[in-house]
């Protein structure tokens, strides 16, 4: 992402830009509130737009030190070995950090009314790094420091990090595994019992960045019951997918990852793949589209898309490690984004409800990790009430309160790992729910779900062959089809 940034700005390095900015002399913008960690920073009467917040207000709530340089209209931010610049009447700002110095693009040019500067409010986030919500309810903008939160979840979500950061993802290996879903759900109020298994094949080769994935999933019960569920709400009306959609019959998929493209080989996958993205179009150009695959066969670039590569960069970086331990700060920083943006323009008390709620639920007795000799047993339980409240919070269910009834359930999750040797493993995972709700007026009094499975693991360089791009068609030829092109 900051090698991208800096290639774009490296053709602006040439324009230049003045400290003058007089487009908004007669303008009077109406007055926003603007709210850091809560507490309310006074804006300037004089404000630019609705849009924008003073700088070194907000630089110095957060404890750096900031001057002005009138010779060349600079304003610059010290806080320990990190310095921040912005140039009035400019887009590019610096960043310097130790040794480090890194260019960066703002959204809109830093502008100065009445002796204060201004910045677009989501420039704030790579400068500053604190989070930025717009509320339009009542023109507000909220600002969250991300140091204060990042430091709130490392300090009460240790049990989940401390698991999570412990595990390895080595360079090169292979992996075979054979697995055993068992199903069981009933009801005793309508005499419903339902029995079904599942067996899964899984072959798992990774070199460098480089992953290829089979996998295969026989079954005699367990699709049939997740079909009923799934088919009444998502393919109504679309009578010409559903034998192509169709989550009864076993599950076949080939997949290939690297930095240039994701192959994918599945007759039943690649419909799916293919709807989520059109789900709104007609039914004759969906069925067109499926048929242009080759048996299932499609390609989606990466490479030539800039957006999804910088969403795939974490996932190559996790690749290309020789042995890349997740750190810490890669989670806490996600879940700390998550619960901030989802509860930014309801402001600092929310916030703090849903960063406690998450602490609890990523702690014991919800989450507990035993590790002996032997095994490693993870176990995570969480009741129906905090199950929602955590729906809730996270503003999943804003403005569709029905979702919370399909979240009506308890879980309960045990994996065991057996270390018997190097390179095997052996786990087993029961989650157990209750009363699923389902769309026929059901009750469904529990459904339990036990994996079963032995893992057989090699360790050192693999051989992954690449998928030739002549058999596969470019996903940008689907979306041709779809866009009548």
């Amino acid at each position: 992402m900051r090698k991208r940034i800096i290639a774009v700005i490296s053709s602006f390095l040439m324009i230049s830009t003045s400290c003058f900015v007089s487009a908004t002399e007669d303008y009077t913008p109406p007055q926003v509130k603007i709210y850091l960690d809560g507490e309310e920073i006074v804006a300037s009467p004089n404000q630019m737009y609705s849009s924008h917040v003073p700088f070194a207000a907000v630089a110095r709530k957060l404890g750096y030190q900031v001057s002005y340089q009138e010779s060349t209209c600079e304003v610059t931010a010290v806080k320990g070995e990190k310095t921040v610049t912005i140039k009035i009447g400019s887009r590019i700002a610096g960043i310097q950090e130790g040794e480090e110095s890194t260019p960066v693009m703002l959204a809109s040019q830093a502008v100065e009314k009445d002796g204060v500067t201004y910045l677009m409010y989501w420039d704030l986030d790579m400068l500053l790094g604190v989070l930025t919500v717009r509320s339009y309810k009542d023109s507000s903008i909220h600002l969250y420091c991300m140091e204060r939160y990042i430091k709130y979840v490392e300090e009460n979500c240790k049990t989940y990090l401390d698991y999570i950061t412990s595990l390895d993802i080595p360079s090169e290996f292979s992996s075979s595994s054979q697995s055993k879903i068992e199903f069981h759900a009933n009801s005793n109020l309508f005499g419903i019992h339902i029995n079904g298994t599942s067996d899964i094949s899984m072959n798992l080769q990774k070199q460098g960045t480089m992953l290829g994935l089979q996998l295969e999933m026989k079954n005699d019960g367990l699709f049939h019951f997740l079909d009923l569920q799934t088919k009444p709400a998502v393919f109504t009306g679309m009578e010409a997918l559903r034998e192509k959609i169709d989550l009864s019959k076993p599950l076949k998929a080939n997949l290939y990852l690297d930095k240039d493209a994701l192959y994918l080989d599945s007759e039943t996958a690649t419909p799916i793949v293919i709807y989520q993205d059109y789900c709104d179009a007609a039914e004759e150009k969906l069925v067109q589209a499926l048929e242009r695959t080759k048996n299932g066969r499609i390609k989606i670039g990466i490479s030539d898309d800039e957006y999804v590569q910088d969403i795939m960069d974490p996932v190559f970086t996790a690749l290309e490690n020789s042995t890349y331990r997740r750190e810490k700060e890669e989670f806490v920083e996600s879940i700390t984004t998550m619960i901030l943006q989802s509860n930014g323009p309801e402001g600092y008390d929310n916030v703090m409800k849903c960063f406690e709620l998450i602490s609890k639920l990523t702690n014991a007795p919800y989450f507990t990790v035993n590790e002996t000799e032997k095994e490693t047993t993870v176990t995570y339980k969480i009741d129906t009430k905090d199950l929602q409240n955590l729906i809730k919070s996270l503003g999943f269910s804003d403005g569709n309160e029905q979702l919370l009834q399909y979240f009506n359930y308890d879980v309960d999750m045990t994996a065991t790992y057996m270390k018997s040797n190097d390179i095997t493993v052996k786990s087993y995972c029961k989650i157990g729910l209750s009363n699923i709700p389902n769309p026929y007026g059901l009750e469904i009094g529990s459904v339990e779900l036990i994996v079963r499975e032995d893992n057989q693991q090699k360790i050192g360089n693999q051989d992954i062959s690449k998928p030739k791009d002549e058999d596969y068609v470019n996903y940008n030829e689907i979306d041709k089809i779809m866009k009548g092109i």
